[in-house]
């Protein structure tokens, strides 16, 4: 049985390339996952075990699990719908799931600098979510650059607070270009969760 070792602070930062002061701004893009996951945005597991991310309407019909200690999403707007991939229904596989969720194509011209916040609850029994929950940041689907999400949690068999909050400065891969992709990827197996809400971009 999954017995959990470490549990964290209810809230984690993340900030990169100095302090920013996110939940006083106007995000320039947003989404909220309050009607499934967008139109045009690719949900894939790259191992093709198909561990892909799921859309749940709210966070109180169980429609993602809760494990003994933790508490429902606690997301900001996770009542009206987020997303998650459940490792844990999965079970042991052959190999690692690599579960990716990429959005459609995202405007940031005319933004000369570029941060991407998002709220997360991650569980992990196998791998440190520091090394395996990462957003991934293109301009053209083939090249991709790496940020650590969850730069703190460097213990395997561990929970994040509940909401985790990610803020990174991606300026170096989406300032000033028209066409930006994020992606989520958790590469795991048999793990927790790792739900996802409230992501937003702000460029200052």
């Amino acid at each position: 049985m999954k017995q959990l070792n470490t549990k964290l602070l209810t809230l984690g930062f993340v900030l990169t390339g100095g302090l920013l002061a996110a939940q006083s701004l106007t995000p320039f893009w947003s989404e909220q996952f309050t009607n499934n996951i967008p139109a045009g945005w690719t949900n894939a597991d790259a191992s093709n075990q198909n561990v892909i991310w799921k859309w749940c309407a709210d966070n109180a019909s169980g429609c993602s699990p809760v494990f003994s200690g933790e508490a429902p999403f606690a997301a900001t707007s996770a009542a009206t719908g987020y997303v998650h991939v459940n490792s844990d229904a999965a079970g042991l596989l052959a190999q690692n799931h690599v579960s990716r969720l990429t959005t459609s194509a995202i405007d940031c011209s005319g933004k000369s600098t570029v941060f991407v916040k998002f709220q997360s609850h991650i569980g992990t029994y196998t791998v440190t979510p520091a090394s395996s929950g990462l957003l991934r940041v293109s301009t053209d689907l083939n090249n991709w650059t790496t940020f650590t999400a969850f730069p703190d949690l460097l213990v395997a068999n561990e929970f994040s607070g509940n909401p985790y909050l990610s803020i990174l400065d991606i300026s170096s891969v989406a300032a000033n270009k028209g066409t930006v992709y994020l992606q989520w990827q958790w590469t795991g197996n048999y793990e927790y969760m790792w739900d996802l809400d409230d992501v937003e971009l702000f460029d200052q």
